[in-house]
């Protein structure tokens, strides 16, 4: 009778340090673009992908306490925070709207929605927005969220962001 209670209390052990974490981990995700992902300083993104069709500088920020700029390319918009002085800008949000940016794990605009499923697992939510359905994926580190929108059988969109609020 000892020997089942044991056995019991070892697979619940293993379970609770190297299955259980494995499945929440399951559904983080770290994207990046060329190597740009959230946290990564302006000048970075500037070296990376060069100058941006548009700058939109200037608004504050209520939820990360700091004035925002906002860098737009054809088809990718980048989300950026200051530090409070308004200098020393990171990257809090992408969003991706064209197939000519291939996201981390080869993962880009145009891929079906089962794509996504094989290379991140079950997403952490479903639902629908504006018209088009979506998978939400946790940011690696719980930090925010990154989302697959699609329409029919085609990702139109993927965008991802710290949770600042």
């Amino acid at each position: 009778m000892r020997q089942k209670h044991y056995e019991k209390f070892i697979l619940f052990v293993w379970f609770t340090l190297v299955a259980l974490p494995t499945i929440v981990s399951a559904n983080e995700i770290d994207l990046r673009i060329n190597g740009i992902g959230l946290g990564t300083s302006q000048s970075t993104v500037l070296r990376q992908l060069g100058k941006p069709l548009e700058i939109k500088k200037g608004e504050y920020d209520k939820c990360g306490g700091d004035i925002r700029k906002i860098l737009r390319y054809s088809g990718l918009t980048i989300e950026l925070l200051g530090d409070g002085n308004g200098r020393n800008f990171t990257v809090t949000s992408i969003e991706v709207s064209s197939s000519k940016w291939l996201v981390a794990s080869k993962i880009r605009v145009s891929v079906s929605p089962k794509s996504v499923q094989a290379k991140f697992g079950l997403p952490y939510n479903k639902g629908k927005e504006e018209g088009l359905q979506f998978y939400s994926y946790i940011n690696k580190g719980n930090d925010g969220f990154a989302d697959f929108y699609f329409r029919g059988n085609k990702i139109v969109k993927i965008s991802w962001e710290y949770n600042l609020c």
